[in-house]
């Protein structure tokens, strides 16, 4: 069965890697649209947002604030991943963090609280996972080789 619903998403930080790994797909992928973006230098989140077809937002609230945002891609340095996904979880978005998902694990801990607290899903961007090297590691630990 094939879905027809849109998942509609926004962007907190708009640097290299949402411009050049994660922001395209948001586009391009059926069943998926992004609303806009929001980042600290308003100047370039316009320029970002016009590249790729949307609205740059003027505050990272009034992005949280927008009904019509299902979901958020935390796409900032690993320092600020928590507070971005914590008050996105807060306005009942959906998260998608970046890889690392925080500085530390009692931070992990509080994001994942949180998720559960909010009914919503908490995702980490990791997309070296299917890495044959990751993957050889893991069959190696599974193994107990390592």
């Amino acid at each position: 069965m094939t879905s027809t619903r849109t998942i509609t998403w926004a962007a907190i930080g708009a640097g290299d890697v949402f411009r050049r790994k994660s922001g395209p797909p948001l586009v391009q992928v059926p069943g998926s649209r992004l609303a806009g973006l929001w980042r600290r230098d308003a100047a370039v989140a316009a320029q970002v947002a016009a590249a790729h077809g949307c609205r740059a937002y003027p505050t990272r609230d009034a992005l949280l604030a927008d009904p019509t945002v299902d979901a958020v891609y935390v796409c900032t340095p690993v320092p600020s991943h928590e507070e971005h996904t914590l008050a996105a979880l807060a306005a009942g978005k959906h998260v998608l963090v970046e890889k690392e998902m925080a500085s530390d694990a009692a931070a992990c801990r509080r994001m994942i609280a949180a998720t559960e607290r909010a009914g919503r899903s908490l995702t980490v961007a990791f997309y070296r996972r299917c890495y044959p090297s990751v993957l050889r590691a893991r069959a190696l630990l599974a193994a107990g080789t390592i």
